[in-house]
């Protein structure tokens, strides 16, 4: 007996390995799990940052209007036109300024910019989980 295992241990052993293909179905399974998550994650922001459009286009006059009436425009050509008496005085030009600031505006732009963020990096994510390559294929051999 110069082999170490037999034919009869061969063929136990060989009898509790999994069947060939099987790490690479569940590494596929896994694989198509995390691209459905993305995907329903994308759906989800993507609606979100349609429905914020469509409101912002139904509002639009609305939010014209806001930024018509604040004094934001005045206080920015200030600064442009006399930035040393704003360096000099910067707590009350920075006073002045976040009280001429139309919030539900800032609001609404800042959270378009959030969402459009995180869309992209789903975005990106997605791609790179389509891209990779599967994992070499691994079979035991008894000799």
């Amino acid at each position: 007996m110069h082999s170490l295992l037999t034919t009869e241990a061969k063929r136990r052993f060989a009898s509790l390995m999994p069947p060939s293909g099987m790490a690479e179905q569940v590494v596929a399974a896994l694989r198509q799990a995390v691209v459905q998550r993305l995907q329903r994650r994308i759906g989800l922001l993507g609606s979100l940052f349609l429905s914020m459009v469509a409101y912002v286009f139904a509002q639009r006059s609305y939010f014209w209007q806001e930024i018509q009436t604040s004094s934001i425009a005045g206080w920015i050509r200030f600064a442009l036109s006399d930035p040393d008496i704003v360096v000099h005085s910067l707590r009350a030009y920075l006073a002045g300024v976040l009280e001429a600031i139309p919030y539900m505006t800032v609001l609404v732009v800042l959270l378009g910019l959030f969402l459009l963020t995180l869309l992209g990096s789903l975005l990106v994510s997605l791609s790179k989980a389509n891209m990779q390559k599967p994992l070499p294929s691994r079979h035991f051999s008894i000799q």
